[in-house]
């Protein structure tokens, strides 16, 4: 069970999506300055926040929480004419940006995608693997952006350093898939999951089957 918050204008929403979470601890607000000032205190596990064209809820909440250094991740849920500001709210670090009417599965299952993509986030990157240490990286990047068979993963194979202290971290092979991004899951996977499921079978990742789904029923 992980604690949400629901911050959602229309009360007889929040209660409806209250009951949608039902196996979580909810709180409901539909203030959102006064949520916005409790979440520093008591930050929950996941935000679930409304936005459409009158309450601009999500970017500003987004926006506050980049200043102040918040990783609690954020569902976004647009209602009427919020689809323009998608790609924003993305930008902004939407774990996931979902449309109305909501399908109650479709809401299940990004809530848990959320919520263990940040829990893969704070135990951080898996281990550098031997072949990224013998191999020369730059070979490995261009390879594997040669091979990639997923759409999302084209030429978006590099190489990752990250700032650890005052030292970097040894580099390593890394993708940051923006179709993972918008379905919620882990943006950035490493060199053994691109070797073997970007590059060689898109189709054991969960986000390249929903997408699949989603063109061929449209």
């Amino acid at each position: 069970m992980a604690r949400l918050l629901i911050i959602h204008h229309d009360k007889t929403a929040r209660e409806i999506l209250k009951l949608n979470a039902a196996e979580h601890e909810v709180e409901l607000a539909g203030d959102i300055s006064a949520a916005m000032r409790a979440l520093p205190k008591s930050p929950p596990d996941l935000i679930l926040v409304s936005q459409d064209y009158q309450q601009e809820h999500a970017t500003r909440l987004l926006k506050w929480m980049r200043e102040q250094v918040l990783d609690t991740p954020v569902i976004v849920l647009l209602g009427r004419a919020g689809a323009v500001y998608k790609p924003a709210l993305q930008k902004l670090g939407a774990a996931a940006v979902l449309d109305y009417p909501l399908d109650r599965t479709r809401l299940k299952s990004q809530i848990a995608a959320a919520l263990e993509s940040a829990q893969q986030a704070a135990a951080g990157p898996p281990p550098v693997t031997e072949e990224e240490l013998r191999s020369n990286l730059s070979l490995l990047e261009t390879s594997l952006n040669r091979n990639m068979r997923c759409v999302a993963g084209r030429n978006q194979v590099f190489i990752q350093s990250l700032l650890a202290g005052v030292m970097p971290t040894r580099p390593r092979i890394c993708l940051r898939c923006p179709l993972r991004a918008e379905y919620g899951m882990p943006r950035e996977v490493y060199y053994e999951y691109i070797r073997d499921v970007c590059c060689k079978e898109p189709d054991r990742c969960e986000a390249f089957r929903r997408f699949r789904e989603t063109r061929e029923t449209a």
